[in-house]
């Protein structure tokens, strides 16, 4: 239910008033207890005015949606009719998801979700060990999914298929265990190093399951036949054209095939930062909508990797209901 004391509504009202702070604080309290009678008492003393009398009614202003419209009217010409915008969007938003007027277990909205992948050395718990990213995934009402993909780079190496398992039976086994969305336009992809490689060899494989693609510090020239046993190879040997991700990107822009929006970055220090470079101007030409940042003064480390998945979080297209509620303090 909604109450129309609602900070956000008694603010823009109260600051259009000639009152100091001490004098709104008893407004406020008078509210907040419904003391109509001293309420009353304050705001009489007060020049009549719009706000003075939308003040004057949020006690009583209490219900559903239909409250909304009420104050509506009542605020109509007052400063709180963005607040009251931003109410309606949170009150329908939060219907949508079964928590209106009648409670339900039931989710409508499934969550969007980010597919982060670790780099070489790495597992599933590096990204929540040495960054912020599950706060910054609270913050944005977004599921995050880490796995340990070993040091195969998300590809098929002898009988371990990890290609499979990120593009199948991973999505298969979260989408529906947890209430997480199997909507391309809710699906991400990201990583860093050699997650960075695979989320791009795994997002331009398959363009048509990913709204978005995010490389951080990405290995582009990973060969995973020789990458597992030999990473730092001063030539790993080409790759297979379904792992070359110069090839994959190619393919698409032969079959005009529209490509996912691609964030990539790197450290201007990192020994990857010249090849991650050329690959985004190779991208862009291919005719990818590619968002490239360089930032100088790191290198291949997790401070930079801890600030990419933040703005990478921000920066992705989300449509779904849970982007229009806005980012929550944690």
């Amino acid at each position: 239910r909604i109450e129309l004391g609602h900070a956000e509504v008694f603010d823009a009202l109260s600051d259009g008033l000639d009152i100091d702070e001490d004098y709104k604080e008893k407004i406020r309290v008078s509210i907040e207890s419904k003391n109509y009678s001293a309420l009353n008492n304050l705001l009489d003393k007060l020049a009549p005015s719009k706000s003075v009398s939308a003040i004057r009614s949020l006690p009583s202003l209490f219900g559903g949606d239909e409250v909304i419209e009420k104050a509506a009217r009542i605020c109509e010409g007052t400063q709180a009719q963005s607040a009251l915008e931003y109410l309606h969007t949170l009150y329908t938003c939060l219907s949508s998801l079964g928590l209106g007027d009648k409670p339900t277990h039931v989710i409508t909205d499934k969550y969007p979700v980010v597919y982060l992948l670790h780099g070489f050395g790495n597992n599933h718990a590096q990204w929540t060990g040495y960054t912020n990213v599950e706060l910054y995934a609270e913050e944005r009402r977004i599921a995050i999914v880490n796995i340990s993909a070993e040091n195969k780079a998300y590809a098929q190496v002898g009988a371990d298929d990890f290609k499979r398992f990120v593009s199948e039976e991973l999505p298969e086994f979260v989408c529906n265990y947890f209430p997480i969305s199997d909507k391309p336009e809710d699906t991400y992809i990201a990583g860093l190093s050699m997650g960075g490689y695979g989320a791009l060899m795994h997002g331009l494989t398959h363009p048509e399951r990913y709204h978005a693609i995010g490389a951080f510090s990405a290995g582009i020239h990973i060969n995973p036949a020789s990458f597992a046993t030999d990473p730092m190879a001063a030539d790993p040997g080409v790759a297979a054209p379904e792992y070359d991700v110069h090839a994959l990107a190619k393919k698409l822009a032969d079959e005009e095939v529209a490509f996912p929006p691609i964030y990539s970055a790197c450290g201007m220090d990192d020994f990857l930062f010249e090849p991650n470079k050329a690959y985004a101007a190779e991208l862009t030409a291919l005719g990818a909508d590619v968002t490239w940042k360089e930032v100088s003064g790191f290198g291949h480390e997790w401070r930079f990797w801890d600030q990419q998945v933040e703005q990478f979080l921000d920066w992705i297209p989300r449509e779904d209901v849970y982007a229009k509620m806005g980012t929550r303090s944690c």
